[in-house]
C-alpha cells in the first residue's frame, strides 16, 4: 500500500470516528431545572429537551417549603446534568395537605 492510500484510509477512519462521536453527542441532552414550575410547564420543558415526564410524587406543602403550592420541589435527574434523549424524569410536587386530586 502506498503512502497516498494509507493517508486516505487514515483520513476515512478519522472522519468515521468524528461522525460517530457527533451522533452520540446528539443523543444526550441537558436536563432543565424544573424547580418551581407547575406540572404542565415542566412537562413542556422536558418535551422541548427531548425528555419524558416520569412519575409524579406528591409531598405535603408547608409554608416552610419556600415554594408555592402545586409546583415541583425536586426532580430525579439533577438540572444541568446530561441525560440520554428519551430519559424519564420523576418529579416531586408540593400539594396542599387537604387537597386530593382525582
Amino acid at each position: 500500500m502506498t503512502n497516498k492510500w494509507r493517508f486516505l484510509a487514515l483520513m476515512l477512519g478519522v472522519l468515521a470516528l468524528l461522525g460517530a462521536q457527533a451522533a452520540l453527542a446528539q443523543d444526550t441532552v441537558t436536563v432543565p431545572d424544573l424547580t418551581g414550575m407547575a406540572l404542565p410547564q415542566a412537562a413542556a420543558a422536558l418535551n422541548r429537551s427531548g425528555l419524558l415526564l416520569g412519575a409524579e410524587n406528591n409531598e405535603g406543602w408547608t409554608l416552610a417549603s419556600g415554594l408555592p403550592q402545586n409546583v415541583i420541589a425536586a426532580q430525579s435527574v439533577p438540572a444541568g446534568q446530561s441525560a440520554a434523549r428519551g430519559t424519564a424524569v420523576d418529579v416531586t410536587i408540593l400539594r396542599a395537605p387537604n387537597a386530593v386530586l382525582i
